[in-house]
């Protein structure tokens, strides 16, 4: 017996899921820029979603790259220079050049199927552009007549006589095209390219795969207008409201180096399993003192610089702990707080035992091996560190020699040197 149909057993005709698909391929595209926001010495300081353009990318030297990201389903042919989306690209990119004068350095259009190329003629963009920069001429009856045709349709596009053939020109000139991957393939583009990021290539394939879709969300969120900050819900109560609006806006639309790392360090310490000590002390009962820090170290034969560096260091991360409370709530910065120190105060024993001599003097040793223990553990589990530097470590060494849970000599009564009171 036939069952009758249902919503659920039946195919919509609604193109809601493809349009979806598209904006989502769009994130995944910006989420690929934001990995030159990674490099050691990174051009690009900020990309921004859906802010002037599908995505804007802010250089280090304070100019603009305007990137169009355009799609089409699967199997269709590639753009042609005379297509209406190419034509809206590039209007869009004489407004620009218009509005802002010269802070758009380079424009971009990426494309998942391409761009056509058979011929050299006005459908090919790639032979356009060419003939672009080869054009000495900024007189339009002069020029060439497949670059002329191209340039009537841009001004017949543009519905105005007041644009300059000088300032098309120059737009041209500046626009680059890119074959962007397919509407499958993008997500596993990115995916690969993040899993060759030296600081990213450690983790395991499931954690890349979360940050994967994490940075894909992110971009997301900043291209529909999600603002995570608090100002939101008074900004109205604020001296300028209106501008205060804005800036909330232009800020949720941002994307910079510190906003990956923070994602990437929330994806690895969600999945870890945290060292929390039997005895332990918490952060509300943190030593703040240095006088058992400087007696301890002193007595092992550290220097006077060293164990100033140290104390340094202490009061950093000291300052950073306090910084997880006010951030994270008492439960998690507890969390991390102890877990750090877990970790830190077993590389330290392990230093000590290593380095320990009988009625000789080798905190110093000591202090060698700490600090390559240290490094080697930031640089193996950047990502599992909560974000710390390598000294907030030597700062956590620091705490724990003032909790009398590290040695850099033999053990000795330290109430036999300082009364109490002193400490």
């Amino acid at each position: 017996m036939n069952q009758p149909l249902t919503p659920e057993n039946v195919l919509s005709n609604d193109p809601g899921d493809e349009t979806q698909r598209r904006f989502r391929y769009q994130a995944a595209y910006a989420a690929i820029q934001c990995l030159s926001l990674l490099e050691e010495d990174p051009e690009n300081v900020f990309i921004y979603c859906e802010h002037h353009e599908d995505v804007l990318v802010k250089k280090k030297n304070e100019t603009f790259i305007g990137i169009q990201v355009k799609t089409r389903a699967t199997g269709k042919e590639p753009f042609k220079a005379n297509d209406n989306e190419m034509q809206n690209s590039i209007k869009r990119f004489i407004e620009h050049e218009i509005n802002f004068a010269n802070s758009f350095c380079r424009y971009l259009i990426a494309a998942n199927c391409g761009f056509w190329h058979e011929k050299k003629n006005g459908a090919n963009l790639h032979y356009i552009l060419e003939l672009c920069q080869k054009e000495t001429e900024i007189d339009l009856e002069k020029i060439n007549k497949t670059l002329k045709d191209f340039i009537n349709k841009i001004y017949k596009a543009l519905n105005t006589s007041s644009t300059s053939l000088e300032i098309i020109i120059k737009v041209l000139r500046k626009i680059s095209l890119h074959s962007s991957p397919g509407l499958d393939d993008i997500e596993g583009s990115l995916l690969r390219r993040l899993s060759q990021v030296p600081s990213i290539k450690d983790l395991r394939v499931d954690q890349v795969n979360r940050v994967t879709r994490s940075l894909i969300d992110k971009c997301l969120n900043a291209a529909s207008l999600v603002c995570d900050s608090p100002r939101e819900s008074y900004y109205l109560l604020l001296c300028n409201p209106d501008a205060e609006k804005t800036t909330l806006i232009i800020q949720g639309k941002q994307i910079s180096k510190e906003h990956i790392l923070n994602l990437i360090t929330t994806e690895v310490a969600n999945d870890q399993s945290l060292l929390y000590p039997l005895n332990h002390i918490p952060i509300s009962e943190m030593p703040k003192g240095m006088k058992r820090l400087e007696l301890k170290m002193a007595t092992g034969g550290i220097s006077l610089n060293n164990i100033d560096i140290t104390k340094d260091f202490k009061s950093s991360a000291e300052s950073q702990s306090l910084t997880w409370l006010r951030k994270y709530g008492r439960a998690k910065a507890e969390e991390q707080y102890q877990h750090i120190k877990a970790i830190v105060r077993n590389e330290c024993q392990e230093a000590y035992d290593l380095t320990k001599i009988d009625d000789s003097l080798f905190g110093q040793k000591m202090l060698i091996q700490v600090r390559e223990r240290l490094h080697l553990l930031h640089n193996r589990d950047t990502y599992s560190l909560f974000g710390l530097r390598y000294e907030h470590l030597l700062g956590m060494a620091g705490i724990l020699t003032e909790e009398c849970k590290i040695w850099w000599s033999k053990e000795f009564d330290i109430l036999d040197i300082y009364g109490e009171k002193d400490l």
